[in-house]
């Protein structure tokens, strides 16, 4: 699991945890939390790099959420999915951060997709972060409510977004893609 590589990874080691999916969404099931709090520790994925869906992954528990609080961290080539009702699985702090091709689901959960707090993404303070070539939401669970796939919030500044898309199903004018708090 993820868990288990991050527990054994040095903080600014240039540590370089490999999620190899065999078969299926490829995605690993982590049961608690996890706070990425270790500089410069990396997280890839080995599968066919694609724009959406990639099959390796961060599959998270019920209740449970990926926070990532430190500096200069790679992410590549994986998914962030929770099937739960939590209203922001993935939660940016740190910066100079780089995500490339990471697509970020939410949560794939009808009751998450008509509450007004829901997040694909919140960046709470973290700026210089880079997403290059990532996904933002998804297209297979309506929103109703006034929700946003990406918060910024708490001075997020200077976050750079390069070739990335912004996807929702949505059955109401309410929902939109980004919120700034």
């Amino acid at each position: 699991t993820v868990t288990q590589y991050y527990s054994a990874a040095v903080s600014g080691n240039h540590d370089v945890g490999v999620i190899a999916p065999s078969g299926g969404t490829g995605r690993t099931a982590e049961a608690a939390s996890i706070t990425w709090a270790k500089r410069f520790t990396h997280l890839v994925g080995s599968a066919a790099p694609t724009a959406q869906d990639a099959r390796a992954g961060v599959g998270m528990a019920a209740d449970t959420v990926f926070t990532i609080s430190e500096n200069g961290c790679l992410f590549k080539n994986l998914t962030f999915t929770q099937t739960a009702d939590v209203n922001e699985p993935v939660t940016i702090t740190g910066d100079y951060n780089s995500f490339l091709g990471v697509d970020f689901k939410g949560s794939l959960n009808a009751t998450t997709g008509d509450d007004t707090a829901a997040r694909a993404l919140n960046l709470d303070g973290g700026q210089e972060n880079y997403f290059g070539g990532c996904t933002f939401g998804m297209d297979t669970i309506m929103r109703s409510a006034a929700n946003a796939t990406i918060e910024f919030e708490n001075a997020a500044s200077r976050n750079v977004f390069e070739d990335c898309k912004f996807i929702a199903a949505i059955d109401a004018a309410t929902p939109t893609h980004i919120l700034l708090t």
